[in-house]
């Protein structure tokens, strides 16, 4: 019976060094640098702790991913600018602000068009809302369907529209301009879009229709991109039963940006694929077969009687061994099935042991 344990212990251990030559080498693949570039919804504007110009304190989503993926503060640039838009964008890109981040980071987000729509509501020319009145707008002071109940909700309607229109033309432009800075500057590195969510829920159709329909507009551009991955946003936003947006109808709470880090990180999750550092070629291995020669000697002793004479006869026989070197791919290959063989047959040795021990074991009894 102690004979039986003993090798029921064996056999356990060579299953568990079987498991572990299974397993061995198997490594979490994860960015390990980030760069966010856009405007408030990647800065975390509004969120506890959020300083203007301060992108690293608030917990935004940007942050929210360097804590998932353990990246470090050093590999972590966030340019986002509030109210930033595609045409700011793209001439600071194009003046090379962003580079250090873009050519360092092997995920780079993109979060950029909001404000392209939004200046139709509250820019500088808005036919929506007066200057006194924005900053309540933003604040949730400021009931949109309060301020237009003297307004002609028609020639409202006619103006937003035209101003939208121009509005996308200039998004259409610029952002296949930005994509391509980003995707040529770094060709290795994982580039995210971010389509647009729909905030507007004012109580106004006219408005709320006008900004759903611009928004599935953009997110049409934004789809075209060459070069870059979708976050669909837009889906996750509309599919989720919390409140994600903040009270001035714009940017997103808490648990807003808990969905965008949910949704990015499932599009870097499946993307993700690491840079490859060269691979410097070691010196070419010959395959040509390589002759040694070995000389073998043979002596034959002829003996005559009488008289007594010894003859020795010596007979130069030339030997060639041919030996291929093996390249060292095969000798890998050799090496891994060595891997797989070995624990096997240390299983199947256990398993003849113990059923060999327990036939001798029964001839006994018997």
């Amino acid at each position: 019976m102690k004979i039986l344990k003993t090798l029921s212990a064996f056999f356990c251990s060579a299953i568990m060094i079987t498991s572990s030559f299974s397993f061995a080498g198997a490594e979490e693949i994860k960015p390990e640098s980030l760069t966010i570039i856009g405007d408030s919804i990647a800065s975390g504007y509004g969120l506890d702790g959020y300083v203007s110009g301060d992108n690293y304190s608030a917990e935004n989503y940007g942050k929210l991913l360097c804590d998932e993926y353990g990246i470090t503060q050093e590999n972590y640039y966030n340019y986002a600018i509030d109210g930033e838009t595609t045409k700011g964008l793209l001439a600071k890109l194009e003046t090379g602000q962003y580079d250090e981040g873009i050519l360092n980071s092997d995920v780079i987000v993109i979060s950029i068009g909001g404000n392209d729509l939004l200046d139709v509501i509250i820019g500088e020319n808005s036919v929506v809302f007066k200057d006194t009145e924005l900053e309540g707008f933003l604040n949730g002071e400021v009931n949109i369907a309060e301020l237009l109940k003297d307004v002609d909700i028609k020639e409202l309607a006619s103006q937003l529209t035209s101003d939208a229109q121009g509005q996308l033309e200039i998004f259409y432009q610029n952002m296949p301009k930005i994509a391509k800075y980003v995707t040529d500057k770094n060709p290795d590195a994982l580039v995210i879009l971010q389509k647009l969510y729909n905030p507007m829920n004012s109580g106004v159709e006219i408005i709320d229709n006008l900004y759903g329909q611009t928004i599935s507009s953009l997110n049409f551009g934004i789809d075209g991109m060459d070069g870059c991955v979708i976050a669909d946003v837009n889906t996750a936003f509309a599919d989720s039963d919390k409140k994600l947006i903040q009270k001035d109808f714009t940017h997103p709470n808490a648990d807003g940006h808990k969905v965008i880090f949910d949704t990015l990180k499932g599009v870097i999750d499946t993307n993700f694929v690491p840079k490859t550092e060269p691979v410097v070629p070691d010196e070419p291995v010959s395959t040509q077969p390589v002759e040694t020669t070995t000389t073998t000697t043979t002596v034959i002793e002829t003996t005559t009687t009488p008289p007594a004479t010894t003859t020795t006869v010596v007979t130069t026989v030339p030997e060639t061994t041919t030996t291929i070197l093996e390249d060292d791919d095969d000798n890998e290959d050799n090496s891994k099935l060595g891997t797989v063989v070995v624990p096997i047959v240390m299983i199947a040795v256990g398993m003849v042991t113990i059923f060999g021990i327990v036939s001798i074991n029964k001839n006994r009894k018997n």
